[in-house]
């Protein structure tokens, strides 16, 4: 009696132990197609107000779409994005923006499948596998370079397009299409801009990693194309721990509180009332001598700049005296709440869209969007206009390189035939309580 207890005891655990293995373990280990097909009538259009506009009036265009009905072929995109682990919450902020963009434009005859990657290379490749095995005639994502690395040769080998959120230029072309925003028109359009008011001697702070210096690369361009001088740069680590031992050599902190110890000691034993003026002035100064730069071009992930941002003020770089530049990274409620920010520019996307969209979001998920979100919603947005338009069977190079460009979420954007995007940036300037002020509309319209 004693031996059949402890063998059910012991089938007992066994059966506790696969119910783990099954659950916890397996769905980590394989990328998983989550749930059905996206059907387009889960959620009802008039929840959802944004407009994806391809060279035409947007006001009536849903309807218009939704006209061309009639394709007996059904087209299936997949939706390649983390899911679980480390990039899990931008993951489902894609997930959820795809969904937005799908309900409100795509037809019946257009599926979408995401599948998750893990935000891994292998796990980006499996799912890249199960893709093809589906049948799918476009992939969307996914997040990051190493991704796109890791997927390309087997899209490729299928005819298959990627339209990925990747801003890497190295993993555009031959079928891959980045919507993420190429650095290079933002630092070409921040730096044209400021030169354009009368800045002509810039500084750069940035990471000592591959987003710096590629930023970096960019910067010396514009300077040469705008006749202007880069006097200073200064790398900091990655984790940006000796980020202010860089920020205090950048102001050249050491020299000039020499220069003021200095002027003070000159001044000390002098009676008259100009030099008692003078002293009295210095005294309430840390540093004497003015910087030989008059823009400073700073960008980093935003949790990084929360911490290097503060440094500049404290080591007497003044951002009275000093226009602070900075790329789409900015756009971050939390870091525009840095007073040292306030009267810096930045460029980012047009932000009228953007809030439209942002809006909507919120009103189906009840929670704020991810970056990543809005090109999410115009990637699929893209997906869904062009099958419902052209009836296509396929998201061919040609189609995709739509010259009139489209007008999403994030502003109006075109892809070109390297696979790099091109977008209309605006010009926005940080106030104070994270206010942001619109100096530079974009067009809204690309030339020809």
């Amino acid at each position: 009696m004693l031996g059949m207890v402890k063998t059910f005891n012991f089938l007992i655990l066994c059966l506790f132990f696969f119910a783990f293995i099954s659950c916890i373990i397996l769905p980590n280990l394989f990328p998983q197609v989550w749930g059905d097909e996206i059907k387009s009538n889960k959620i009802h259009n008039n929840q959802i107000n944004i407009a994806f506009d391809l060279g035409t009036n947007s006001e009536n265009h849903s309807d218009n779409l939704k006209q061309n009905n009639t394709t007996i072929n059904k087209i299936k995109v997949a939706l390649l994005v983390p899911l679980t682990g480390t990039f899990s919450d931008e993951g489902h902020s894609i997930l959820n923006a795809s969904q937005l963009a799908f309900f409100e434009l795509a037809n019946d005859n257009l599926s979408l499948f995401p599948i998750d990657t893990g935000g891994t290379s292998e796990g980006a490749l499996i799912a890249a596998k199960q893709a093809i095995d589906l049948g799918v005639n476009l992939i969307i994502g996914p997040l990051l370079s190493k991704e796109v690395s890791a997927i390309a040769p087997i899209a490729r080998s299928k005819n298959i397009n990627i339209i990925s959120f990747s801003n890497d230029p190295n993993v555009a072309g031959s079928g891959g299409f980045l919507i993420g925003h190429a650095l290079q028109e933002q630092v070409k359009r921040i730096i044209a801009y400021a030169i354009n008011q009368g800045h002509k001697k810039f500084a750069a702070l940035l990471p000592d990693s591959r987003y710096g210096h590629t930023v970096l690369r960019h910067l010396r361009s514009a300077i040469i194309t705008g006749e202007a001088e880069l006097t200073h740069i200064q790398i900091y680590k990655p984790d940006a721990s000796n980020a202010e031992g860089v920020v205090r050599e950048l102001a050249d902190y050491d020299r000039r509180r020499q220069a003021l110890l200095k002027k003070r000691k000159s001044l000390e034993n002098k009676k008259d009332k100009l030099s008692i003026r003078k002293l009295k002035k210095l005294e309430t100064m840390h540093t004497l001598g003015d910087l030989d730069f008059d823009a400073l071009l700073i960008s980093d992930d935003p949790k990084i700049l929360r911490r290097v941002v503060p440094l500049m003020p404290y080591f007497e770089i003044d951002p009275v005296k000093i226009q602070f530049l900075g790329l789409d990274m900015w756009d971050n409620a939390e870091l525009l709440s840095e007073k040292s920010l306030v009267g810096g520019l930045y460029v980012a996307a047009e932000p009228t869209a953007k809030k439209n969209f942002i809006s909507s979001y919120i009103s189906i998920y009840n929670d704020f969007p991810l970056d990543v979100a809005a090109l999410a919603y115009d990637a699929t947005a893209l997906a869904a206009v062009l099958f419902a338009q052209n009836n296509i069977k396929e998201f061919s190079e040609y189609k995709l390189t739509e010259t009139r460009g489209f007008w999403g979420a994030s502003g109006v954007f075109r892809f070109h035939k390297t696979g790099l995007s091109e977008r209309n940036l605006a010009i926005i300037k940080v106030g104070d309580e994270k206010i942001r002020n619109i100096v530079d509309l974009p067009p809204k319209k690309f030339r020809q």
